[in-house]
């Protein structure tokens, strides 16, 4: 009877993260065609006012005036570039991931984005080891860890973050570690079940690492605190390993 009930209560947990991650999906793509149109029609406006501008203003602010033009041209573009992330639901969306790939694409990318920070890594799996879920839906758990820690670090001296693989138990575990000055212990057992204000110049309410975990959990894994303190955090996305 434990067992069953174990087992129930694991059911209906992954249930709801695909119910969950269904409707993120649904979301997500409700707002991709709602501003597909408004970036279309910002790109045309932005068209029709360099042209106008161009009998408007004397030659010597044409230029400063051109840039910023072209600048909300270019970002127009990306949100038409950007794809549609289709609903976890969709079962021809979960392939093989090599996850040592994946880390180091995302790390590459990352530190573009943050600049401020050094990343490293720590990649202790096999080069094969792969796990099945969608490549978009992990991007995004693992991006929520990456941007949490680079918002820990941020105001400290020591400015680090460590992504690292590693397989444990026959399961693959990313890990995201930072130098930050860890997490308030009166938060970490509300971490990832429900949103939580923060105080101060803190962002953000934790629903990033809500939606995070949800994904974990729509792949039959999850996400953990494996430690935290005053010399840093260390988050682990777990995913089983493929039977």
């Amino acid at each position: 009877n434990a067992r069953q009930y174990e087992e129930l209560r694991r059911t209906r947990g992954l249930v709801g993260a695909r119910t969950a991650l269904a409707w993120m999906g649904m979301a997500s793509s409700a707002w991709r065609h709602a501003i597909h149109n408004h970036a279309l029609t910002i790109g045309e406006q932005s068209d029709l006012l360099h042209d106008d501008l161009q009998q408007w203003l004397p030659s010597k602010r044409l230029s400063r005036s051109n840039e910023r033009i072209a600048m909300i041209q270019r970002l127009a573009a990306r949100i038409r570039e950007k794809p549609i992330t289709p609903p976890l639901g969709a079962e021809e969306e979960i392939v093989p991931i090599a996850v040592n790939d994946l880390i180091r694409e995302r790390v590459s990318q990352l530190r573009e984005s943050h600049p401020n920070v050094s990343f490293q890594t720590e990649l202790l799996l096999d080069e094969a080891v792969a796990v099945r879920a969608s490549p978009e839906w992990l991007r995004r758990a693992l991006d929520v860890l990456v941007d949490n820690a680079a918002e820990a670090v941020i105001h400290g001296e020591k400015r680090e973050i460590t992504a690292a693989t590693r397989e444990q138990e026959g399961r693959v575990e990313i890990l995201v570690s930072d130098t930050g000055p860890g997490i308030p212990e009166e938060m970490q057992g509300r971490l990832g079940l429900e949103p939580i204000e923060k105080s101060g110049d803190a962002k953000g309410m934790g629903v990033g690492l809500l939606m995070a975990k949800t994904i974990a959990q729509a792949y039959e894994g999850d996400i953990r605190v494996e430690e935290t303190g005053p010399s840093g955090t260390t988050m682990v996305i777990w995913l089983p390993l493929p039977a």
